[in-house]
């Protein structure tokens, strides 16, 4: 009996395990960055709807091209928590048009990007519509319009259906209020 009364008075191993359990609560609700370099080595089993990487030899920039309905898939990111999409494209398309370029987050459209530039681009959209958080998993899609090169080049034989050029995304939490 004396060893469980000295076991509950211990102080020093209740404010031990007080911490801990703070640490642990803490670490659960600290969300980090997701930075995706599109065209990397890693980035191809969270994609769905691209090309193969492609770079560009002039800037060493490592791309994809999308499709018109590229997808971006991310497990367990929703979970009703707003976050900033940033993301960096390139919108050309022959004849000097600029690809139109709709944002959808899990089915609801977020935005319809203004059509002002050919060359890359950062956009940075705050997510925090509740309808396209609702869901526990993130389903990013980037419609756009599409060319087929050999339909519209003179010189190509290049049969796919391309969207935008896309090089960079990353997910920043935002803090709830």
């Amino acid at each position: 009996m004396a060893r469980l009364k000295r076991f509950v008075l211990d102080w020093q191993l209740w404010l031990a395990l007080l911490l801990a359990f703070t640490a642990l609560t803490l670490a659960y609700q600290i969300r980090i960055p997701l930075v995706l370099d599109i065209g990397g080595q890693t980035d191809r089993i969270l994609l769905s709807w691209v090309f193969d990487p492609v770079i560009d030899k002039a800037t060493q920039t490592r791309y994809r091209w999308t499709t018109g309905g590229t997808e971006l898939d991310l497990r367990a990111w929703g979970a009703h928590n707003p976050f900033e999409l940033e993301f960096r494209a390139a919108r050309a398309h022959p004849q000097d048009r600029i690809a139109a370029l709709t944002l959808f987050v899990n089915d609801v459209e977020i935005a319809a990007l203004p059509q002002h530039s050919r060359a890359w681009e950062t956009y940075t959209l705050p997510i925090t519509d509740a309808r396209a958080l609702a869901s526990d998993d993130l389903r990013i899609r980037f419609a756009s319009d599409t060319y087929v090169p050999r339909d519209e080049l003179p010189d190509s034989s290049d049969a796919r259906r391309l969207g935008v050029m896309l090089d960079t995304v990353i997910l920043r939490p935002l803090v709830q209020t």
